[in-house]
């Protein structure tokens, strides 16, 4: 996975744009009576937006994921690719090819005797 160039000056262009139309909205939530920081769950956005495009923490978020959800671990049938840290930066992460398809490609899980339901509760099972 390589990061596109200028993905953080783009990000950051972005979360100036929202931050001022966040106090123009706070503006007119306080006329309304309401108390609510649009420019704060801005600041908050930001930082997850940041820390998304930072290949190293995707890369440590991996690991844990492998950790907790490793098929010797925890749910069956969950395969985790490797993280080769050594080949890992900001801006590049790399790791271990896996062969798939798409969910919602219907032919390949017929042709592969999957179930879709029994993946999407392993995916949710996953995400809690």
């Amino acid at each position: 996975k390589i990061q596109r160039p200028n993905t953080e000056e783009v990000v950051e262009l972005d979360l100036y744009v929202l931050r001022w139309w966040g106090g123009v909205y706070n503006k007119i939530f306080e006329l309304l009576g309401r108390n609510i920081n649009l420019q704060s769950v801005m600041d908050d956005f930001g930082t997850l937006l940041y820390a998304e495009i930072d290949y190293i923490a995707e890369a440590a978020n991996a690991r844990r994921f492998s950790e907790l959800y490793a098929q010797d671990v925890a749910i069956a049938d969950v395969f985790v690719p490797k993280v080769y840290s050594e080949l890992t930066s900001r801006k590049v992460l790399t790791m271990e090819w896996v062969d798939g398809f798409r969910l919602t490609d219907s032919a390949s899980l017929e042709a592969n005797n999957l179930d879709r339901k029994k993946l999407v509760d392993t995916l949710v099972q996953c995400s809690l």
